[in-house]
């Protein structure tokens, strides 16, 4: 594992079976998340997850705890330089820490100031690399939006490990 993998899993949730279907032919994984060390060299995973109570829904946690409910998982790393790949790491993880961001439970791209976990990563890769990592978008009930499937098939990733 390196930073800035990104984490994928799929759960035995309600969740995990509605998330699934944005996806036309590949349902493996339902949620992702990006992999960053702390500074004593733990794993962290930061997505975004519908939690409400006050929670914040934008956060990171332990990998062990991101990949405890899952079913399956697999990881994926950016054709990109490590160095490119840390610093998209590294805006996760200070964009958990220093902002508030809800989950976006409309899954509308046009809302900027709410993110769902695939989302989260096309944006942060907007603002850090200044590309659109993810050129070919789903459509979902006239909208635009990002499944697991346009994420995971882009062409600026590749598939490195996968148990399914």
């Amino acid at each position: 594992m390196q930073e800035g993998d990104l984490v994928v899993r799929y759960t035995d949730s309600v969740l995990s079976r509605t998330s699934v279907r944005f996806s036309k032919e590949d349902r493996r994984f339902s949620h992702v998340g990006i992999l960053w060390q702390d500074e004593s060299e733990d794993w962290r995973v930061t997505h975004a997850l519908p939690r409400g109570e006050g929670k914040p829904e934008v956060f990171s946690e332990a990998l062990e705890k991101f990949l405890e409910p899952a079913i399956r998982h697999g990881y994926f790393r950016w054709k990109t330089s490590l160095e490119e790949s840390r610093d998209l790491a590294h805006a996760a993880a200070r964009t958990a820490k220093e902002q508030n961001l809800p989950f976006d439970r409309s899954f509308d791209l046009e809302r900027e100031e709410a993110v769902y976990c695939t989302e989260l990563i096309w944006r942060l890769a907007g603002v850090v690399w200044e590309k659109d990592i993810v050129p070919e978008k789903s459509l979902f009930n006239g909208r635009l939006l990002i499944s697991m499937e346009d994420l995971l098939h882009s062409p600026y990733l590749e598939e490195i490990f996968a148990k399914l």
